[in-house]
């Protein structure tokens, strides 16, 4: 019985990261799509800085918090680079559509990524708020770095039900990686023609994938899940 809950586990997990692939892949082709058919778009590049706040129940049941694999906070920086369309030549009504990169610091292993998304916005005046949803796929190179666990489980002895054990040195055998879908709530502050102030938060779901070795067995995880709030400001240029 145990064998066969860890067998349905694996595959509602590789389920789950196949699905998120497919919402990536189809954003991909809407935002390609969009860049060919766009012949006097205002384009834009935007720098994003700030700090991270992650939740998570961890894995294994929660014997194991996920932050000692992947980091739960810090700080993290983005670039954005996209264009700005008018709807029905509006001024006050606009959309975004836009690719963007992310770096976080050591605190969750020096995490890199790209990917892209889009916003809807309202403008009046200097001011504006925008709304929208971003997509990404990333790294964190672990291979050979060590963290200790708190448990001796692995994907054998949780499946089979054996006994925590004790807290052990752990080596990752490969680098980590990372499927996020992020939904952004901005304010913008027009300061000159072409340059504005940014904030925003933006709630981001990560969908990791690890490995790593303890002396008693390796474990080999993916479609672990981790909650993050991302609270930034910025400045975008507009040309």
């Amino acid at each position: 019985m145990p064998n066969k809950v860890y067998k349905l586990f694996v595959q509602k997990t590789l389920g789950r990261v196949n699905k998120m692939k497919k919402i990536i892949l189809t954003l991909a082709c809407l935002t390609i799509s969009l860049f060919a058919a766009e012949e006097s778009g205002k384009y834009y590049v935007g720098f994003n800085s700030g700090v991270v706040n992650s939740m998570d129940d961890g894995y294994f049941g929660g014997s194991e918090d996920l932050s000692n694999v992947v980091g739960n906070s810090g700080i993290r920086n983005e670039i954005e680079l996209g264009f700005k369309k008018d709807f029905n030549n509006r001024n006050d009504l606009y959309s975004n559509v836009f690719l963007y990169a992310w770096q976080n610091d050591a605190s969750k292993n020096a995490e890199l990524g790209f990917g892209l998304g889009g916003k809807l916005g309202w403008k009046s005046d200097n001011n504006s708020l925008t709304f929208g949803a971003k997509g990404g796929i990333g790294t964190q190179r672990t291979s050979g770095d060590t963290f200790t666990t708190n448990t001796s489980y692995t994907n054998v002895s949780y499946a089979t039900l054996g006994a925590q054990g004790l807290p052990q040195t752990a080596v990752f055998i490969e680098n980590t990686e990372v499927i996020e879908m992020g939904l952004l709530l901005g304010y913008a502050y027009q300061l000159t023609s072409n340059i504005s102030f940014n904030a925003g938060v933006e709630y981001i779901y990560s969908n990791y994938q690890f490995a790593y070795h303890i002396p008693s067995g390796n474990v080999t995880l993916s479609g672990v899940t981790q909650d993050t709030l991302y609270f930034n400001a910025g400045l975008k240029y507009s040309f």
